[in-house]
């Protein structure tokens, strides 16, 4: 079998060898699309392309077609799985590559899909999407199994809106967000009936670039459901023990889920017991607040950075 990592990245530069070290394997190859970064992540990138096995190249894109350019650069029949460089990856992550389900979700702080390259392709690769992309490709491509571990950290700081990275606070900058709405429409799948479970500081935005989203494609891959809620099927039909894939228990974690009921009897019947965690609004799509499952309390000390998304006497033992 053949292993592939793939992913883009933009203007990372103090992640990015952590990065980089933390899903290297000899038995990998990595791919990267850099867009054109300015502060030095493609150069560290190019420096580490001998030691790493890195295929490096340099694409002006947005996230959506950097990952799948990338995708492209990856071995044909290989078993793939995409990453974001201003994340660390954990052993969880190795564990899941090495098992043969394709089609394998995993689901905490870090997503990624386990496909194979070959697959990929044939359903068309990745949409141009500025954001939602990830969404729009797992729902399309099928989730076979959930697995809700622990596989990364993302380098998340509150409060902080990470898409000025990109333009600064500028007129770019107010494009792009603009750009962020259509793709978050075309992405998610969204009738015009289903703006209105958008946010309430999102939908009457969302209304008149409903025409512009429709005409440049919006990609629904669940029939009657928005893909937000279609992935949150899949999961639920799908979710499985991770110990079973040689996970330790202590690194398992339910996905941030926003919208819909919470699906307590099945997180209890996969785990037999777990402990229910309310979180604050985490992203700035999300309607509501979220909640979050832990097989063993132990779990929050590997991830000591939600802290800032917990509320107050928010743990509920199932």
């Amino acid at each position: 079998m053949k292993y592939a990592v793939y992913g883009t990245v933009y203007n990372s530069a103090s992640t990015v060898q952590q990065s980089i070290e933390s899903i290297f394997s000899s038995e990998y190859e990595i791919s990267i699309v850099d867009a054109w970064s300015n502060d030095g992540t493609y150069e560290i990138l190019a420096q580490l392309r001998q030691d790493y096995n890195l295929k490096l190249s340099r694409q002006k894109c947005s996230r959506g077609k950097g990952r799948d350019l990338a995708l492209r650069m990856c071995p044909d029949g290989s078993r793939t799985a995409y990453v974001d460089l201003d994340s660390i990856y954990t052993e969880s992550f190795h564990k899941l590559m090495a098992s043969d389900i394709d089609g394998l979700f995993s689901c905490s702080d870090q997503w990624t899909l386990f496909a194979m390259k070959d697959r990929a392709m044939a359903i068309g690769g990745w949409h141009d999407l500025n954001i939602y992309e990830d969404l729009e490709f797992i729902t399309r491509y099928g989730v076979q199994a959930t697995a809700p571990a622990i596989i990364g950290f993302n380098r998340r700081v509150p409060d902080i809106n990470r898409e000025l990275r990109y333009t600064g606070n500028t007129l770019p900058y107010r494009l792009r967000m603009l750009r962020n709405k259509i793709d978050m429409l075309r992405g998610n799948g969204m009738k015009l009936s289903d703006i209105s479970t958008a946010p309430l500081r999102w939908r009457f935005s969302l209304y008149p670039l409903y025409p512009v989203a429709a005409l440049r494609g919006i990609y629904r891959n669940g029939g009657s459901l928005e893909n937000w809620r279609y992935l949150e099927r899949m999961m639920l039909q799908t979710l499985i023990n991770p110990e079973d894939l040689g996970v330790p228990k202590s690194w398992i974690l339910f996905p941030y889920y926003s919208r819909g009921v919470p699906p307590d009897d099945q997180v209890r019947s996969a785990w037999g017991k777990a402990y229910k965690i309310a979180c604050r609004e985490m992203y700035w799509w999300a309607s509501s607040p979220s909640v979050i499952y832990v097989k063993d309390l132990s779990a929050l000390d590997n991830l000591p950075k939600i802290s800032y998304l917990l509320g107050s006497e928010c743990f509920e033992k199932l």
